[in-house]
Formats: structure tokens, C-alpha cells, sequence
């Protein structure tokens, strides 16, 4: 956000906490993008989508109920059994699956993600994943590291 001379002239302790909010989120945001999406290339992280060790189940949206538990399922084949997991995917991407309808068997069963979870395991929206990728995982241990 586009920060007005004036208002810094002001000096008022809102107007430095607001500054202080917009650049911590715009670092926070940058990291993200290091963190999902990073390159690799000149100085930047390799992101988790850029990384060729990741497993990637790939189904269209019409059978998202069933990709989101083939991605459960290949964390587990790891004999990863983290109650951690979360998923992660773009705004366009969450509405999309909170009106999706899951099916269990011939049976239409709720909505994807119902009250911010698939399953039990909670949901985040990170606009720099793009299209409709979604990310299944334990992110508690990611760092970021300056070496």
C-alpha cells in the first residue's frame, strides 16, 4: 500500500504501527512465495513447487474429494502419520471447493471443505500458489535459512 508523505509527518503511533503492519506483511508475503513458489535462481529459495522430490496426484476438480484424500494417502505411504497436516491453495481455488460437493460412493456427502477443513485437517489460502494447486503437508518445520 502506497504510504502518503503527510501521513508519515504526522508521526502519530496508529500511523507507525500501520506502516510497521504493511511492511511486516509485504516480508511475510515474500516469504511465502520463497517458501511455495521460489526458483531456485539468483538468491532465491527453491520453492516446494519447484522441488522434483514432491509427489503430485493430479485430478480435475470434479473428483476433488478424491484427490485431497490421494494426497492424504501419499503422505502416509511415506509413513508419514502427522495429525500436523494441512492443506494450502489460492483464494479462487477455496471458493471453488467450498461449493463442490464430495462424493462418497454413488452419494453426494458435504461440500470439500467445510468450516475452513477437509477432513479434520485445516485450510489456508496463499495466493502465490497459482491454478488449482493444492498443497497437502506438514509445514511446521519449514525454514528459511540466509547462508
Amino acid at each position: 500500500m502506497p504510504i502518503n508523505a503527510g501521513l508519515l509527518l504526522q508521526g502519530r503511533p496508529e500511523v507507525d504501527a500501520m506502516v510497521e503492519a504493511d511492511i511486516v506483511n509485504a516480508l511475510y508475503q515474500i516469504r511465502d512465495e520463497q517458501i511455495l513458489v521460489g526458483d531456485g535462481q539468483d538468491g532465491n529459495c527453491s520453492g516446494i513447487l519447484t522441488n522434483p522430490d514432491i509427489n503430485q496426484v493430479s485430478m480435475p476438480l470434479s473428483t476433488a474429494w478424491e484427490a485431497c484424500l490421494s494426497g492424504i494417502n501419499e503422505i502416509r505411504k511415506k509413513n508419514i502419520f502427522s495429525e500436523n497436516l494441512s492443506f494450502v491453495m489460492n483464494g479462487d481455488t477455496y471458493v471453488k471447493l467450498c461449493t463442490t460437493m464430495k462424493k462418497d460412493g454413488n452419494c453426494m456427502a458435504g461440500f470439500v471443505i467445510e468450516d475452513d477443513k477437509i477432513k479434520t485437517y485445516p485450510v489456508y489460502v496463499n495466493n502465490a500458489i497459482t491454478g488449482q494447486t493444492i498443497l497437502v503437508g506438514d509445514f511446521g518445520e519449514v525454514a528459511v535459512a540466509d547462508f
